[in-house]
């Protein structure tokens, strides 16, 4: 996501997301500002998807055990599932899928 002070936008010009949040921006900022900049933009475009905005947004955080077979890297034995496993995080927001 970190795209360099100077040539930002020559990288991430292909991203219309981080272009964005990028263009007009010559002072270099830090990664926790560009991190804000993107999250609203990202609440943006989620919001201007409903036909009307929604009073509230409930989100749902769901962690889901995917077994592993044999010794897959990334997996881990956890003690309530009883078995080696990865552990993805869902978001939803309704039915919609938001983070994977």
């Amino acid at each position: 996501m970190r795209c360099g002070a100077e040539r930002s936008l020559e990288r991430c010009g292909t991203d219309q997301l981080l272009y964005r949040v990028l263009r007009g921006s010559a002072a270099p900022r830090t990664s926790a500002t560009r991190i804000w900049e993107i999250h609203q933009v990202l609440v943006e475009r989620f919001i201007a998807s409903f036909d009307t905005a929604p009073k509230e947004l409930v989100l749902d955080f769901d962690a889901t055990d995917d077994p592993v077979h044999g010794k897959q890297e990334g997996g881990f034995f956890h003690g309530y599932y009883g078995h080696h496993c990865f552990l993805p995080l869902y978001v939803f927001c309704g039915s919609q899928l938001l983070v994977a």
